[in-house]
C-alpha cells in the first residue's frame, strides 16, 4: 500500500491531502502564517505529518511556488523564501521520503494524470490567479526546460513597453489577463455612479471578483465591456502561445475558469486555431494536491530512497 500525504503550499493557506493507492481520501487546510519564517513553516508541516501518521503514510509530496531544484525552493517571493532545502530538512525531521515540485507543475501533473488533460500528448495548462502560471506537456511528458523554469507564461511580453510588472519587465501577459489584472481594470474603468461603484458603496478600491461577476450577471454594461476586453487579452495570449507550440488542448484553471468565460475565449482562439480545444481544468483548487500525490513517479528531481 502507498499512502501519500500531498501538500500544496500557497500564499494564504497550506492544503494537505491523503491519497491511498492514488485515491483521494481526506483533506485539511491551515492558514499560511509563515512568510519568511522557514523554521515556523517546517515545524508546522512536521506537526501535520505527525497527525497523519496514524493513516500509515509512506511518503510526502510537496508543491511550492518558486523554482524547485534538487528539493530546494528558490525565489518563492510570495512565501518569502529563497534557498530553502525543504526536502532534505523534512526527510531528516520525519524520516519519510519527500518529493518536491513547483506548484504550477504539480497542478499540471494533477490534470494530466487525473483530470482534464488525461490522455493528452501535447497540451498547455494555465493557472489564472494573482498572476498566470502553468506548464507544458510535449509528447506526453511534462516539459520543464533546461533550468526548471518552463511554463512561466505570465511573463512573456504581451505588450511592448506596457504595464510595469513586479518581475522587472514591462507588458507581461499577467498584467493584462490575470484575475488581479481584471479587477484592476474594473477599478480604473468604473464610473462613479455605476453598478460597480454601488456594490462597493463608492469605495471602488474594495472591489473583488465576486462583486464584479455579480455585476456581469446582472447585465451591467460597464462590467460586460470590461470583461470582453479581458477575454480578448486572455484569448490573444493563448493564440500567441499556440502559434509557437501548436498543442491540441489548453486547460485553464483558477477561479476565473468557473465563471463561464471559457466559451468566449475558446471561440476567439479557434478562429485562429480551430483544432485546439480550450477547456476549463477539471480538478479546481485540488489539482495541486493531486499532482503532489504522484511526485514519486513524475517529479523532476527525486531523492534517492533505498
Amino acid at each position: 500500500m502507498t499512502a501519500t500525504l500531498a501538500i500544496d503550499l500557497g500564499g494564504s493557506k497550506i492544503a494537505y491531502g491523503l491519497f491511498v493507492n492514488g485515491n483521494f481520501i481526506e483533506k485539511s487546510e491551515q492558514p499560511f502564517r509563515f512568510f519568511g519564517d522557514e523554521k515556523g513553516l517546517l515545524t508546522a508541516i512536521e506537526t501535520q505529518v505527525q497527525k497523519w501518521r496514524s493513516y500509515g503514510i509512506t511518503e510526502i509530496g510537496i508543491g511550492s511556488p518558486g523554482r524547485i531544484d534538487d528539493g530546494t525552493i528558490y525565489s518563492a517571493v510570495n512565501l518569502g523564501y529563497d534557498l530553502l532545502p525543504i526536502q532534505q530538512k523534512l526527510e531528516e525531521a520525519v524520516q519519510l521520503p519527500v518529493y518536491t515540485e513547483n506548484d504550477a507543475t504539480a497542478a499540471l501533473l494533477g490534470e494530466l494524470v487525473f483530470g482534464s488533460l488525461k490522455g493528452s500528448s501535447n497540451a498547455i495548462f494555465l493557472t489564472i490567479g494573482t498572476g498566470i502560471g502553468g506548464g507544458l506537456v510535449i509528447d506526453g511528458k511534462v516539459y520543464r526546460g533546461a533550468a526548471n523554469k518552463a511554463g512561466e507564461f505570465g511573463h512573456y511580453t504581451y505588450m511592448r513597453n506596457g504595464i510595469q510588472c513586479s518581475c522587472g519587465k514591462k507588458g507581461c501577459w499577467e498584467m493584462y489577463a490575470s484575475s488581479k489584472a481584471l479587477i484592476q481594470m474594473a477599478i480604473e474603468s468604473a464610473s462613479k455612479d455605476g453598478m460597480l461603484a454601488e456594490f462597493t458603496d463608492g469605495a471602488i478600491e474594495s472591489l473583488n471578483g465576486k462583486m464584479f461577476f455579480k455585476a456581469v450577471s446582472s447585465g451591467d454594461r460597464e462590467a460586460i465591456i470590461i470583461l470582453e476586453q479581458f477575454t480578448t487579452y486572455l484569448a490573444d495570449g493563448i493564440v500567441d502561445l499556440l502559434d509557437i507550440l501548436d498543442v491540441e488542448t489548453v486547460a485553464v484553471g483558477g477561479g476565473i475558469s468557473r465563471t463561464g468565460i471559457i466559451d468566449f475565449v475558446r471561440s476567439k482562439v479557434q478562429s485562429f486555431h480551430p483544432s485546439c480545444n480550450v477547456q476549463p481544468a477539471s480538478l479546481g483548487n485540488a489539482a495541486g494536491l493531486y499532482g503532489a500525490a504522484v511526485l514519486n513517479t513524475y517529479s523532476s528531481r527525486r531523492a534517492e530512497h533505498d
